[in-house]
């Protein structure tokens, strides 16, 4: 094999374990972060009465757009009506009047935590890190194969 091919090999076998380290200790530490707040908080439902609309170009699709929403929710503490919105965007948003768990802070009830969406934060930044591991983990075998010929 080319001396080239192998220094293309090489360097994406570093890349992906680098990245891949790096995304995995940032969703572990997100993780155990978001728990130790979200356990601080309240947890309660609060209703879907809006959405917030974001719309970018679909670098597939030249002139179309793709339109995604995030959930605005009310919920009531001690009597009081607040209004947050999902900092999650998705191409599916609950529906109108539906319920969402959320965790509010009892020490600024305007503060709250979309449950969910901390979720899938942490569950994709774990398996992302994790599937770029296993990918430099089967370069390096890959490699010692190669330089042993």
């Amino acid at each position: 094999m080319k001396k080239g091919v192998k220094f293309a090999v090489s360097f994406m076998m570093l890349l992906a374990l680098v990245v891949g380290v790096i995304a995995l200790s940032f969703g572990i530490k997100y993780t155990v972060d978001s728990r130790k707040e979200i356990g601080n908080y309240s947890e309660m439902t609060a209703v879907v009465v809006g959405y917030e609309e974001n719309r970018s170009f679909d670098s597939a699709r030249p002139n179309r757009y793709v339109y995604t929403y995030a959930e605005v929710v009310e919920y009531s503490v001690n009597g009081v009506t607040y209004k947050a919105q999902n900092t999650m965007y998705s191409t599916s948003p609950k529906n109108l009047g539906e319920t969402m768990k959320i965790a509010v802070n009892p020490d600024d009830p305007s503060d709250c935590i979309f449950i969910s969406s901390q979720k899938w934060l942490c569950v994709f930044l774990i398996v992302f890190g994790a599937v770029l591991i296993a990918f430099g983990i089967a370069m390096s075998v890959y490699l010692v194969k190669i330089f042993r010929r």
